[in-house]
């Protein structure tokens, strides 16, 4: 139950923008010359983590030119048959880094470095990082081409923002871009955790999920047997499926 209790606060932390901080809403461009829809949204659970960027779709195709989404300068390249794969850092003057996951491949320039790189320590797996005035890049740059590298289950752009400081990744939809999303969730579920040595559901002191019906997939109705019998604090969280 703790550990339960942890992780959907430690969701909550992970999914909040950290206090006073400034978010440009129109300094970032698109990191693709396409329409901008998503595969998979920010802090989705995954096995064992939180998705800590957005996939954006390619259609299936490798090979979509992925650009810069402002000025600043390669920090690190990654390449690995796990993780993202062929991977991109880029910070930018404003205080931010943009990631870029699952490439293809990168830019002529950016190949040519990592290949030297890849010989001179005779491995593919590489993670370097090269000084701020080695690989300078300007907003709409093409830095590399989309694809399915690392651990990836099909095409697509794994795209991050994060504070650079800290690195922590922030929801890049905060940021202005203009993505359409028209599905509704469905909200299958709802789980009652007890918050606290004294709380309890029904007598108990262990986490319980009760399904959910009716037509309105936003408003269910709970199924539950009898009255439910709360004691102290409690948590409220739901189950959906899309």
């Amino acid at each position: 139950m703790k550990n339960a209790i942890a992780t959907l606060l430690f969701l909550i932390a992970f999914l909040r923008l950290p206090a006073q901080m400034v978010i440009p809403n129109d300094y970032f461009r698109s990191p693709l010359d396409t329409v901008m829809l998503l595969s998979a949204s920010f802090g989705e659970i995954r096995a064992g983590h939180l998705h800590s960027g957005i996939d954006i779709k390619v259609f299936e195709k490798e090979g979509m030119p992925v650009l810069a989404v402002a000025d600043g300068f390669v920090v690190r390249v990654k390449v690995s048959p796990v993780g993202f794969g062929n991977a991109l850092y880029i910070d930018h003057p404003n205080g931010f880094t943009s990631v870029y996951g699952h490439l293809q491949r990168f830019s002529n320039e950016i190949q040519k470095y990592i290949r030297k790189e890849q010989y001179e320590r005779e491995s593919f797996d590489v993670d370097v990082f090269p000084g701020k005035d080695l690989i300078r890049i300007k907003k709409g740059d093409t830095i590399g081409y989309a694809g399915n590298s690392g651990t990836s289950f099909g095409p697509h752009l794994h795209f991050e923002l994060r504070d650079t400081k800290t690195e922590r990744p922030i929801n890049p939809l905060h940021f202005g871009y203009n993505i359409k999303d028209t599905l509704k969730p469905i909200i299958s579920s709802l789980i009652i955790y007890p918050f606290g040595d004294s709380s309890s559901i029904n007598k108990n002191y262990f986490p319980v999920q009760y399904p959910l019906e009716g037509t309105d997939t936003l408003h269910p109705s709970l199924i539950a047997e009898d009255t439910l019998c709360l004691a102290g604090n409690i948590i409220l969280a739901s189950k959906r499926k899309i």
